[in-house]
């Protein structure tokens, strides 16, 4: 898979998330099946998740380090999330990209927020060539 192949389905799963958002009604939001995150904080975690990823891609890429381990693939790190999510008593990442009592707020913020997360990322990462 290329660079370009990458980045052209980065974005379109962004513009679908949006394209969700957008007609979402603004109650969904606040709503926690079975005790889990809320849509509302769902999007606040991918929101800021996204905002790291954009910092990290902005960087020059001679300051990033290389892998201190080889690659895994895909189906890898889903089995060893699964595994860890399981064992966990509270699921959770990150603090940064943790939802709390701030991440509930109103649709337009939460839909702006994310827009510009996502922009930024896209941003960033069209700014690779293929050989870095």
């Amino acid at each position: 898979m290329t660079l370009e192949v990458l980045q052209d389905q980065l974005a379109e799963n962004i513009q679908r998330v949006s394209s969700f958002l957008e007609e979402l009604p603004s109650a969904y939001l606040h709503q926690s099946p079975d005790n889990r995150w809320t849509i509302g904080e769902e999007l606040f975690h991918l929101t800021k998740s996204n905002m790291g990823t954009a910092r990290l891609l902005s960087q020059p890429p001679e300051q990033l380090r290389e892998a201190e381990q080889p690659s895994r693939s895909y189906k890898e790190v889903v089995r060893e999330y699964k595994e860890k999510y399981a064992q966990a008593e509270t699921p959770r990442g990150p603090q940064s990209t943790q939802p709390n009592g701030d991440a509930l707020v109103d649709k337009f913020t939460l839909e702006a927020e994310w827009n510009k997360a996502s922009q930024a990322l896209l941003k960033s990462i069209r700014a690779w060539s293929e050989s870095e």
